[in-house]
């Protein structure tokens, strides 16, 4: 084999990363996002934050809620379920990852979880902390030459766990 080429001097390379906790919507943060013609934009509550989101190589945000549906209807604390536009909301913002493990992660059960997870899917960001297929890698992103790593947990499902089982919901 060729040797490997050292470089003489060292090679700095920056990765700007952005993270945010407990982004949840409460009703009236929902209400105000209704528009006359039935459809929800969430673009204002990140109006005055969005350029500084933009700027980072990479934004995550723990999403404190879920979207199991808008045909569910919606609801605050204590168990949330958001409009799925919240999603294209953080999308146009500017984030890139949502954490979906928290205490409310099982507000609308283990289909609020999977549903959660496709509305992510469809508006092209990517979800760390609740997973479909327990073979799912570790979220790994290269940014700038460098590989960081994404993993997320939670301690506690306020009392709900036992939503959660190996079998098909």
């Amino acid at each position: 084999p060729e040797p490997v080429q050292v470089p003489s001097q060292p090679i700095f390379t920056e990765v700007k990363l952005l993270a945010t906790g407990d982004i949840m919507f409460h009703m009236p943060q929902i209400k105000s996002a209704k528009a006359d013609d039935g459809t929800y934009d969430f673009s204002k509550p990140f109006k005055h934050v969005k350029e500084y989101i933009q700027k980072a190589d990479i934004a995550i945000a723990n999403f404190e809620t879920v979207t199991a549906g808008n045909d569910l209807g919606f609801s605050g604390y204590p168990r949330f379920n958001s409009p799925t536009e919240t999603i294209q909301g953080l999308k146009d913002a500017g984030f890139d990852i949502l954490s979906t493990i928290n205490n409310h992660s099982l507000d609308n059960n283990k289909q609020g979880i999977v549903n959660t997870i496709d509305t992510i899917d469809k508006y092209g960001l990517k979800n760390i902390g609740t997973f479909k297929d327990e073979s799912r890698p570790i979220l790994i992103e290269e940014i700038n030459g460098i590989k960081i790593g994404f993993i997320a947990y939670t301690s506690s499902l306020n009392g709900l766990d036992s939503l959660l089982s190996l079998e098909e919901s």
